[in-house]
């Protein structure tokens, strides 16, 4: 089962057991996170850097979201390579990454998933 797979089943589990816990929204920035995860780790396989891609992708959901990631930081695209720099100090410090190692200059891609993964309402309802 892919990783966005397994992400996704875990979190329609969680977020029917919590869902007046967790908002909407917060569940919707923590799937476009993991997203671009995958999407990120695609990219870091093709320019040779698999050490980064096998500890990105080892990483569960569950690990993930015990990090207690700040929501405004999962809302915004621009702090994903800051957060996944976080995430490999933390849980992979001997890969020695560093925010060089972990860019990923892919505007378009980024611009995509920031427009994605909202709630909006059409004007009078809520």
């Amino acid at each position: 089962m892919g990783f966005c797979l397994r992400f996704l089943l875990f979190f329609i589990i969680v977020s029917s057991a919590f869902a007046d816990a967790i908002p909407l929204q917060d569940l919707l920035n923590l799937d476009r996170f993991h997203v671009y995860l995958d999407r990120w780790s695609k990219e870091k396989v093709k320019q040779g850097q698999l050490s980064l891609s096998r500890a990105i992708k080892s990483l569960s959901a569950d690990e993930i979201q015990r990090m207690n990631i700040p929501p405004a930081k999962l809302s915004d695209v621009s702090q994903y390579d800051d957060l996944i720099l976080r995430i490999l100090t933390e849980k992979h410090p001997g890969l020695r990454a560093t925010s060089e190692s972990v860019r990923w200059d892919s505007p378009k891609i980024k611009a995509r998933l920031q427009a994605s993964y909202r709630i909006e309402f059409e004007e009078g309802h809520t």
